[in-house]
């Protein structure tokens, strides 16, 4: 039953495949780190890059917090503008060679999750085996951890880049982002 061990199971006669199984479930503790790392690395981008548009917001809101008037000047707002957009070109940039890495793995993980989980319902039986049961289980936790660590890191930045930011002062309200952060024609 263990497709890792059909190498092992048809070519060499091992009447004990204990040893065998741990080895393989060893790899496949590395094999899942290794593939966890890429989206790691991309919630580590998208942490990055939530910390530096949170910055922005909190500067702007300072400036507007430091003024009498509760206005800033407009070398001000150009400034906050460019810094935005300088940030929205690295997302972009960084989005440009990683759309299509974490695209493909949360397809193939959320496809893997799904056969995992029939093969849970379906074929529960064959789990009989204790390492058989740890290697599933393993492999379910990880599945997850990788469908949310992709899926945390893209709603994070997609709340700071498209979120629209209100400011109240008195009864006037007005959108952050489309004030600051048009460009310029």
């Amino acid at each position: 039953m263990d497709i890792m061990l059909a190498p092992v199971s048809t070519y060499v006669n091992v009447s004990n495949l204990l040893a065998p199984r741990l080895l393989v479930f060893v790899i496949n503790i590395y094999l899942g780190a290794a593939w966890t790392f890429p989206h790691a690395m991309t919630f580590m981008f998208a942490i990055v890059f939530s910390h530096q548009y949170k910055q922005l917001d909190q500067l702007f809101q300072q400036q507007l917090s430091d003024s009498d008037e509760r206005r800033v000047s407009d070398a001000e707002i150009e400034t906050l503008r460019q810094r935005h957009q300088d940030i929205s070109i690295s997302v972009n940039e960084a989005d440009n060679f990683l759309m299509f890495s974490n695209a493909g793995t949360f397809c193939f993980q959320l496809f893997g999750t799904i056969l995992l989980l029939y093969s849970l319902i379906y074929y529960h039986s064959s789990m009989t085996d204790t390492v058989i049961i740890i290697k599933r289980t393993f492999w379910m936790f990880g599945q997850s951890f990788g469908l949310s660590v992709t899926t945390a890191g893209g709603i994070m930045v997609n709340h700071y880049v498209s979120a629209n930011i209100f400011y109240r002062d008195g009864c006037v309200f007005f959108r952050l982002q489309r004030l600051l952060f048009t460009q310029k024609h």
